[in-house]
């Protein structure tokens, strides 16, 4: 649909947001030239650069099948960050290749404006050791230059900027990011961006460190942009960031609209992940085992299938596996009433809707969260919900994959606190008692980490309460050893009673 109602939004903010533009001082600053250099890639940084987003392409196939871990979203992001830096050079990556098609096109330039016009320049990189290795080749060609990076301390950066302004050997400043904002360097006429940022004020602050008041020459920009390459898309959604917040806080933009471009996964997905089948097969082979797994990886969930009923039990079967392919991880349970199927999902929005509409044919679907799952409960034998047959149910998937390691650490930690009592040691005790608490609510949920007490509270009423996985009682218990632990001091018989409880509580599960 786009973007809409930039106008009205613009004219909001107009009155509460104080913006000093460039324009007002446009009629001051002399011409500037944008130029889009394209450079082709070796062999070797092709190859590095597929590989990085091959691999971010197989991530992005889990993520249209549930949301990512923490680990796999860093995955997929050092595997973009490993695609840019391809992009620029093949050493960057594998620390081995030398040279760069981008650094041979550096020397060119800087030859023909520094070397033979007299001119400076400033080149920008995101990569230290981007930097580097163009300062060993402008060395090579007899070029003086300073170069600036995070390691340099800020006591040490007013030095560089001295020699770059008042040494006339000192030509070239080479810099990463650390440099785009706070440094004048209105002397050079000349600015090289070796890679694209994700940020557009990021390239806009790099450019301004040349064309800013002061600035009396006509200045050049040079963008070079691997061709063919992920650095392409970078610099597609660079340009329609800025064209989005051009439109929103420009009293004259003239676009009410914005359309909305590709995210990011969708384009990845799309463009890098292959066939159909193998999108459908998706993923590294990693992630979780058991009854969840069949959920996400689009598996159909078994339906007993009964002689009478099976064209029926058939038709819910087919059902079900298009609610999986549809919502995927989103499904907490599903549930057969009154020849139709309840999918409760972790929320519902009027995507969730529309989708459950274009899946109701001879089987109806209707989707509900937890909270008004647990709403209708309440209601008893009236209840529509009363009455059903439940065909998954996430909490019980969870049990069944109860973290083996969690469980055992709870174990342990609980004979550890009953050795501390006998020892007299109480304040420790009722610590390794929560503790011992917190590890086994982790093993029902499935998990292999037990949430920090500082997220508990809020993990044990966002999630687990509401998912099923532990009951109103359980979640006090864990909730009474968290507060026993935090008092200065814990009289013995709420000590042994919490002993006796959560021995209870995690004996169970043993």
């Amino acid at each position: 649909l786009g973007y809409r109602n930039l106008s009205e939004l613009c004219r909001r903010l107009a009155p509460v947001m104080l913006r000093r533009d460039r324009r007002l001082v446009s009629d001051q600053l002399p011409e500037r030239i944008e130029q889009r250099l394209d450079v082709e890639l070796t062999p070797k940084q092709r190859e590095l650069h597929d590989a990085a987003m091959h691999a971010a392409g197989q991530l992005a196939n889990i993520a249209r099948r549930r949301p990512l871990t923490p680990a796999e979203s860093n995955k997929l992001m050092a595997s973009l960050q490993g695609a840019r830096m391809a992009c620029d050079a093949a050493g960057l990556v594998d620390k081995e290749t030398e040279g760069s098609p981008k650094l041979d096109e550096l020397v060119s330039i800087l030859d023909d404006l520094c070397v033979q016009a007299g001119l400076k320049a400033v080149v920008f990189s995101q990569w230290e050791r981007m930097t580097q290795m163009a300062e060993q080749r402008l060395k090579a060609l007899g070029l003086g230059c300073v170069r600036l990076h995070g390691g340099v301390p800020t006591a040490k950066r007013g030095e560089l900027i001295d020699r770059f302004r008042d040494d006339d050997a000192v030509q070239v400043f080479l810099s990463t990011d650390a440099g785009g904002v706070g440094l004048n360097l209105q002397n050079a006429s000349v600015l090289v961006n070796l890679d694209v940022p994700w940020n557009p004020a990021v390239l806009d602050q790099r450019i301004a460190r040349v064309h800013r008041l002061g600035q009396t020459e006509k200045v050049q920009v040079i963008g070079m942009v691997a061709a063919d390459a992920y650095e392409e898309r970078v610099l597609g959604l660079v340009q329609g960031k800025r064209h989005l917040f051009n439109n929103v806080v420009d009293p004259e933009a003239g676009e009410d609209v914005v359309g909305v471009s590709k995210k990011l996964l969708e384009s990845l997905v799309e463009d890098l992940a292959g066939t159909p089948d193998e999108r459908t097969a998706g993923g590294d082979g990693e992630g979780p085992s058991g009854p969840l797994a069949a959920v996400e990886s689009g598996e159909s969930v078994r339906v007993p299938v009964t002689g009478a009923d099976e064209p029926v039990e058939q038709a819910i079967r087919g059902c079900i596996e298009q609610i999986q392919a549809a919502f995927g991880a989103r499904i907490e349970r599903i549930l057969g009433s009154g020849g139709g199927l309840l999918v409760v999902l972790d929320r519902v929005d009027e995507a969730a809707d529309r989708t459950a509409a274009s899946l109701s044919g001879e089987i109806p679907v209707a989707v509900i969260d937890p909270r008004t799952l647990n709403g209708l409960r309440r209601l008893g034998a009236g209840s529509p919900s009363a009455e059903t047959r439940s065909y998954y149910d996430a909490s019980e998937a969870a049990a069944g994959r109860a973290g083996p390691r969690t469980l055992a650490l709870a174990g342990e930690k609980l004979k550890a606190a009953e050795l501390l009592m006998e020892q007299q040691c109480e304040n420790a005790a009722v610590e390794l008692i929560n503790s011992a608490l917190l590890s086994a609510c982790a093993a029902r949920a499935g998990l292999d980490q037990a949430p920090h007490p500082q997220d508990a509270a809020v993990w044990l009423y966002g999630e687990a309460l509401p998912k099923g996985w532990l009951s109103a009682d359980e979640v006090g218990l864990v909730l009474r050893g968290m507060g026993l632990a935090q008092a200065p001091s814990v009289p013995e018989p709420l000590l042994a009673a919490l002993l006796d409880d959560a021995r209870g509580f995690i004996g169970g599960m043993l």
